[in-house]
């Protein structure tokens, strides 16, 4: 879309511009912890009518290897990836229908959580980068990170296929 209705707190994002391998690597960013104690995540606000809805997101480990998707601040749903074996660590909340972790290329992989909302309004959908004991509080240091590309959010159970770049094998296209 044209517009962006989010927060980022407590990280940068940064262009990657210095991978040799094509393909995602040329079209991720660095998610990059900033030093303060808190929370390291990006956000957008979700406002929809009480349905089903998929988020996904490509992310590979960098310095750090962690992530959780979650809606709400509140926990409501909530999975943690592990981002070097390729496993989901922990999956939770009343309103979580799925989690999936898909192994895709060079250390990729699609990352995914399914819920149905059960109110209307704007709340925060949530990627949080997690330290090693799985704490989305922490003490930054300023350069650990993950990167991460193509985000996806449908009203749908199941997110569609992406339409990666021809460079990862993919020349159809979508009717």
């Amino acid at each position: 879309g044209s517009s962006f209705t989010g927060t980022i707190d407590n990280v940068s994002v940064k262009e990657v511009t210095s991978w040799s391998g094509g393909g995602l690597e040329l079209e991720a960013n660095k998610l990059v912890e900033d030093t303060s104690t808190g929370t390291h995540s990006i956000s957008v606000s979700l406002s929809s009518s009480e349905t089903e809805h998929t988020y996904a997101i490509f992310a590979k480990k960098g310095e750090r290897d962690r992530i959780q998707l979650s809606w709400r601040t509140s926990g409501r749903v909530a999975a943690i990836f592990d981002l070097s074996n390729g496993s989901i660590i922990s999956e939770s909340g009343t309103l979580l229908t799925s989690a999936s972790i898909t192994t895709l290329v060079n250390g990729w992989y699609r990352c995914s959580v399914t819920f149905t909302l059960d109110d209307t309004g704007s709340r925060p959908l949530l990627l949080n980068i997690l330290d090693e004991n799985n704490n989305t509080s922490y003490q930054g240091d300023g350069t650990s990170g993950i990167y991460i590309a193509y985000a996806q959010l449908e009203e749908q159970a199941s997110a569609t296929s992406l339409m990666l770049p021809t460079t990862e094998g993919s020349t159809s296209s979508r009717v």
